[in-house]
Formats: C-alpha cells, structure tokens, sequence
C-alpha cells in the first residue's frame, strides 16, 4: 500500500495538470460524495487542501479602546494547535471562519464569535467594513472574506476566549515588509488590519500587496 501511494504521488509530481483531468475527477468525485454526506464538511486533515481556490471568509476586527485614550490597537487571539493551518499556529489572528455548505452570513458570524464571547449578545455590536480579497501562500489560495468591526474596552479584554493580545497601531505599521516567519500575526491580518486603518478604504479592498508576483498586474 505504502508503494502504491508514492506511486500516485510521483504520477502527479510528474504528469502535466492538463494530462490529469481523469484523475482530477475521480478525486473530485470522492470529495463531492464526502461532502454531501457529511453536511458539506470534509476531514480537518485535509481541510487546508480543499479550500478551494477561493475561500469565503468572515472576519471580526476587535478596536481596543482605553477609557481617556481612545482607540489603542487591535485585539488578536493566539491561533491554538487544534485550529486548522499549521503554517498559523504560535500567531495572533484576527477570529475567522470559512463558510461552510449550508450556512447564512448570520450563521458563519455567530460560529465565529464563539472564538470570543459564548454569544453574540455578550459583545460589543458589529458593524460591517467591507470585502476584502487576498493571497494566503500557506493555504495556496485566494480569500474573499466578509469584513466586520467591534469596538471593545480593554477592561474587556480578561472576558474573551483564548489568549489575547493588543497590538498598537504602530507596531503594526513596524510590522510592514517583514517576511511573513518574523511576523507575529497572520500575514494576511496585517493587510486586512492595515486596510481597515485607511479611512478612505475602499468598500472591496483588493489586497494586491498579499498577490504573489503572477498575479500582480
């Protein structure tokens, strides 16, 4: 079985995309039938690798703000080792979920913000940003990702799920072409954090700095 399995892997290493159509199908085939049994989901072995090329997404920005201060930074929760994506584990991320088969943008907001409260009535109020459109290298695909607000106190902080930390608005901007192994948040974040620090953004921000170099025009 083992030499089998290489066996498929050098096939794929070495034929063309275009000489693959057969086999493309029968994986898509096998993945279709998991998903319609499974109410859409698929193993979280395998989740990065059928993403798809582009991924829906909803996201929640926390604005952090200091009674005297004002806004201070950007609250992010440390991604845990069960969290899908090990190329993200040990970074601070911004709370995010894929949309699944089957959900609302109600029911994806809902799923996401159990990463912070147990639910929704417990934060602060949503407010709606925008869409913004990236490249994640580590998942080798695009996102387009439901972008969403919330102004929380730091007094706040103690009451959310996980591990937080507060990052200043300019050790973000310190954090600007740095190689995405030195950063420590999620790459994408920083983009996403720094087009909701742009007060003339655009409602779909088009991260094209996130682009690898072919798609860059």
């Amino acid at each position: 079985m083992a030499e089998t399995k290489q066996g498929v892997i050098d096939y794929i290493a070495a034929t063309p995309l275009a000489e693959m159509g057969d086999v493309l199908t029968a994986l898509a085939d096998k993945v279709y039938t998991h998903r319609l049994d499974n109410r859409g989901y698929v193993p979280i072995q395998v989740f990065e690798q059928l993403l798809g090329p582009v991924t829906v997404s909803v996201q929640i920005v926390h604005s952090v703000f200091e009674h005297g201060k004002g806004e201070v930074g950007y609250a992010m929760r440390l991604r845990e080792g069960d969290e899908a994506g090990l190329a993200y584990q040990g970074k601070y991320h911004n709370t995010c979920t894929s949309l699944r088969w089957g959900d609302t943008l109600k029911s994806a907001i809902l799923r996401n913000d159990k990463d912070a409260f147990d639910n929704l009535e417990e934060g602060r109020v949503l407010v709606g940003l925008g869409v913004t459109y990236h490249h994640e290298a580590p998942r080798r695909n695009m996102d387009l990702t439901f972008m969403f607000l919330r102004h929380v106190w730091s007094d706040d902080l103690p009451k959310l799920h996980g591990t937080w930390k507060v990052f200043t608005l300019q050790e973000l901007k310190e954090m600007i072409g740095k190689p995405s192994e030195e950063l420590p948040i999620v790459e994408s974040n920083l983009h996403q954090l720094l087009w909701v620090m742009d007060s003339n953004r655009r409602p779909f921000g088009v991260l094209k700095e996130t682009f690898p170099k072919g798609l860059k025009v």
